[in-house]
């Protein structure tokens, strides 16, 4: 399994559950952190914790699109074969290690129980980034917890 997630100038200890909480599920899996304008400490917290760093600029484009740009890039070059996440940072805590959930095909999106055309904050950026946003509008959104 492959973990995917960005951060934008968190500190240390922002990110710290996050990180910690995995360590102690024995996840073994590849790490990659995506990372917007932070500090070489948070750099080398993360590659003291086992996670690949790829350092980004956002080109003024905003984080909410330019996070999936990024992560499109790191699976293309990596060409993976297993599984991928791709989760926040700030405000996740694994009880589980993910490795161990079943294989099966997720579709996660933003947060919510209602179709992604009534999700404000997501359909603006993705309206304006995403010509294929159309498709989606009356889908309905998961938000997955491990």
């Amino acid at each position: 399994m492959v973990i995917l997630s960005s951060l934008f100038s968190y500190d240390e200890t922002t990110i710290n559950t996050f990180v910690q909480s995995l360590n102690q599920t024995g996840f073994a899996g590849k790490k990659f952190m995506v990372t917007y304008h932070s500090s070489k400490k948070v750099k080398e917290f993360l590659a003291k914790n086992g996670w690949v760093v790829v350092e980004s600029d956002l080109n003024d484009i905003p984080i909410v699109c330019k996070r999936f740009d990024d992560f499109s890039k790191i699976i293309e070059k990596s060409n993976f074969d297993e599984q991928i996440l791709i989760t926040d940072c700030r405000d996740v805590y694994f009880y589980i290690n993910p490795e161990n959930i079943q294989n099966k095909d997720l579709y996660i999106a933003p947060d919510g129980l209602y179709p992604l055309k009534d999700h404000i904050w997501a359909s603006k950026e993705m309206k304006n980034h995403y010509p294929s946003y159309y498709i989606l509008i009356y889908q309905q959104i998961y938000i997955c917890f491990v």
